[in-house]
């Protein structure tokens, strides 16, 4: 589906009422498979939802470190803050300590 999508000029930066991308809701549901195809020419890598979130942070939530590779790769800002004050180095660091959590209990 998104390959026809894609094909009929669909527009990866067009924004929901919330300032969702479809790359941000495939970061939020880890559908990583299909992130690959939604990383087109026309992407801005640095976009960021209402709450501040960039692809980025999102990637960086789901411990998807090929696809926070991929992104560093085609320009995202590892610098950014989302409302909240925290950074995709922050949201790493969490799953980090989450998984660590888990591991002793």
């Amino acid at each position: 589906m998104i390959d026809v999508l894609m094909e009929h000029g669909a527009c990866i930066n067009l924004k929901s009422e919330s300032g969702e991308t479809p790359l941000h809701v495939a970061l939020q549901r880890k559908l990583f498979r299909v992130i690959p195809k939604l990383i087109t020419l026309e992407l801005d890598p640095n976009v960021r939802d209402n709450q501040g979130l960039s692809y980025l942070m999102l990637a960086a939530k789901g411990g998807a470190v090929d696809v926070c590779q991929l992104l560093v790769d085609i320009g995202a800002d590892c610098f950014f803050l989302d409302k909240k004050g925290n950074s995709a180095l922050h949201y790493a660091c969490t799953l980090t300590i989450s998984h660590i959590a888990c591991i002793k209990k």
